[in-house]
């Protein structure tokens, strides 16, 4: 039973409060869900699947050239152990939880982060806007997700500690940029660009910085070289070395002012009508100079995000990532004001948001996604403003607004979902109930398309040893006993160009890399409306050059043994 205390806890609770309370749990709980469903078969499968390497006999930077496996190769042991314990069984659903688990550190360090500068209730919708905003559509730990969430922690741990000087709290950061660089090499910029701006900023106030600055560095610096000699000695340098250069072949960062152009090409396809963005700007800084209302910036993301969803969808995603930058650049007068008249009390915000503002260039140019890699950074960005607008004064009645920000994220996450299905929840009917993606909710067409392909693998698995998914079916090996017989997972990669081809012509033309099985796709099929459609035919045609010619075709080595309509299987002659 409750004791008299926690009563009258509970009677001390407003509505605020209250309304506080219920959406958080609604957006935890929503948040929760998306674990469990969307079957993942691509990008998703490879990062779970290259911690899953060693557990299966194969071999990382092996069987898996990409060098983005340093990132699952984090939590590898606990893969490893679950591995031990229950085999492939459910392994997706417990990478996922992993996933949430890391999620909710970023909450709690946003949270530590806001509570000392806002009051609770803000605290805690910033939070979970950091924690709904990161790594929309997939919830995994992959190479983009953990750098994301380690470079929110690290950035907010570093600001606390140099404000502090706490040597405790520069010892966690560095162990969050550790994270982060192991994970997201690229992120090397943002730490620089931390780091320049509190040097600039402690130079003006004349505040020493430099210790906690070094224990932070020293702490990232020290772990991420242990963590790569731990991969030299385990795996191999030449091998190491061969990765890079196959992830330097597959992609190729590009001239830096197209790529830029570009991203601010897609930026704007999901920004309609930009004078609008002015029209609400004026709106904001009249309301602010007359009424004191600086939270009024959220009309601007807020009233973009309600057009989008009445203007023709664009065919490239959701609108989740131009809510973050628009929200940023939204904020752009609050930021002058700090800067102006309080940046001695303001500075971390505006270190925070500086950093994230300088690293999206970075992530545009380096990155494939271009102008959909920025949100990794600008997130944080928004965060800052977010704190911002708070410290200029909000009641508890209008900090419940702040609750918009995270339920919009969950919102695009969803729909992130179905979009590309044009279906929803409500066909979510059948749960996969064996192999790695058991307890995951999927729709019938696709329930049925995968029982099919797991039965054709475990038909033509006996008597065989390995199998080959060509191409760009990295779930397939989740779902498959077999070694992989293969150099990358996600072999999409061969249609890149040519320099990407002889990494695998040169493996292939040794009999003894050969696989026993070879699933052939021909036709990519995606679920609309619950029917698989040939959406793309030519998008799973083969790469004859690459190493066809010398498995099936030519070397007479194989049997054709099932012919589907999207895809053929073909098993070494003299196995069962």
């Amino acid at each position: 039973m409750m004791g008299e205390s926690g009563t009258i806890l509970l009677m001390k609770f407003k509505a605020p409060q209250w309304i506080a309370i219920g959406l958080t749990v609604l957006l935890l709980a929503a948040e929760y869900l998306r674990l469990f469903i969307a079957v993942p078969l691509g990008d998703e499968a490879l990062y779970v699947g290259s911690a899953l390497l060693t557990s299966i006999g194969a071999r990382p930077f092996y069987h898996e050239l990409f060098v983005q496996q340093t990132a699952s190769l984090l939590y590898e042991p606990l893969i490893a152990f679950y591995y031990l314990l229950f085999g492939k069984f459910a392994i997706m659903l417990f990478a996922r939880h992993l996933f949430l688990a890391f999620l909710l550190v970023l909450g709690a360090v946003t949270f530590f982060f806001c509570r000392r500068r806002t009051d609770v209730i803000s605290a805690l919708a910033i939070a979970l806007a950091a924690m709904t905003g990161g790594n929309f559509g997939l919830p995994t730990l992959g190479y983009n997700s953990m750098g994301c969430i380690g470079f929110g922690c690290f950035a907010l741990l570093a600001l606390r500690a140099v404000e502090e000087r706490s040597l405790k709290l520069s010892c966690w950061s560095g162990l969050f940029a550790f994270i982060t660089l192991a994970a997201y090499p690229t992120f090397l910029a943002a730490v620089f660009f931390f780091w320049l701006f509190v040097a600039l900023v402690q130079h003006f106030l004349k505040r020493p910085y430099w210790k906690t600055m070094w224990v932070c560095n020293l702490t990232a610096g020290g772990l991420l070289l242990g963590y790569l000699l731990s991969l030299v000695v385990r795996f191999g340098w030449d091998n190491i070395y061969l990765s890079y250069q196959f992830t330097s072949a597959h992609i190729e960062g590009g001239p830096f002012w197209p790529k830029i152009f570009y991203g601010l090409w897609l930026f704007r396809e999901f920004a309609p009508w930009p004078w609008l963005v002015f029209l609400l700007l004026g709106l904001w800084w009249m309301a602010w100079k007359r009424l004191g209302l600086p939270w009024v910036f959220f009309l601007i993301p807020i009233g973009l995000f309600m057009i989008s969803q009445v203007k023709a969808r664009p065919e490239q995603g959701t609108f989740a990532q131009a809510f973050i930058f628009i929200g940023c650049l939204a904020g752009l007068p609050l930021l002058l004001h700090s800067l102006l008249h309080s940046w001695k009390r303001d500075w971390p915000e505006l270190v925070l948001w500086a950093t994230g503002m300088a690293m999206a260039p970075v992530l545009c140019w380096t990155s494939g996604l271009t102008y959909y890699s920025t949100h990794y950074s600008t997130l944080f960005s928004l965060v800052a403003l977010l704190v911002l607008s708070v410290k200029q004064g909000v009641s508890r009645g209008l900090a419940i607004a702040m609750f918009t920000v995270p339920l919009i994220f969950i919102v695009q996450k969803w729909e992130s979902h179905f979009l590309p299905t044009q279906d929803n929840v409500a066909n979510l009917t059948e749960v996969i109930d064996w192999g790695a993606f058991a307890g995951i909710w999927t729709y019938p067409a696709e329930y049925n398309y995968l029982a099919q392909i797991q039965s054709d693998i475990d038909a033509a698995a006996k008597g065989s040893l390995s199998i080959l998914f060509y191409d760009n079916f990295p779930g397939g090996y989740l779902m498959a006993d077999l070694a992989p017989a293969t150099r990358t997972w996600l072999m999409h990669g061969l249609g890149v160009a040519s320099r990407v081809r002889p990494f695998l012509r040169e493996h292939y033309q040794i009999a003894g890399n050969r696989p026993d099985v070879i699933f052939r796709f021909t036709k990519h099929m995606t679920v609309v409306e619950n029917v698989w459609d040939d959406s793309d035919p030519k998008r799973f045609l083969p790469y004859e050059d690459v190493f066809w010619h010398y498995l099936p075709e030519e070397s007479g080595d194989y049997t054709r043994v099932v012919e589907r309509f999207n895809y053929s299987v073909y098993k070494r002659k003299g196995l069962p």
